[in-house]
Formats: structure tokens, C-alpha cells, sequence
């Protein structure tokens, strides 16, 4: 997926399974297992390095603008 599509990042909790990230873009929203704390530490960085401006709206959600 493109980073210019990218709006949102959240973690996602169901059950057992508390490491789910829901990426949110302008066509719509990608849910991945296994992957909070792993990606979103690397998906924030690309996009910084990308020039986007992060807004944290939580510790389990952040914006892009």
C-alpha cells in the first residue's frame, strides 16, 4: 500500500490475540494478526522519513496527516 494513502494506525484487541494493527488508508482498512508492535513502530519511522506529520491519539492509535 502506498504511504501517501496511509490515515490512521490502531491496535487492535480481540480475545486472546492483542496485537492486531488496523491500517487505515483512502481506500479503506487492512487489519493484520500479529503485528502492533512490530509494525507500528517501523510503519511510523517510513512514514516520517516519507515527510508525513504524526498526530498520537492514543498509545494504541495515531493519526497521519
Amino acid at each position: 500500500m502506498p504511504l501517501t494513502t496511509v490515515t490512521t494506525a490502531t491496535r487492535q484487541k480481540k480475545l486472546l490475540n492483542k496485537e492486531r494493527i488496523s491500517i487505515s488508508t483512502t481506500d479503506g482498512e487492512h487489519l493484520f494478526n500479529d503485528g502492533w508492535s512490530k509494525w507500528s513502530p517501523v510503519l511510523r519511522q517510513a512514514l516520517m522519513d516519507f515527510g508525513r506529520t504524526i498526530v498520537d491519539e492514543s498509545v494504541d492509535s495515531f493519526r497521519v496527516e
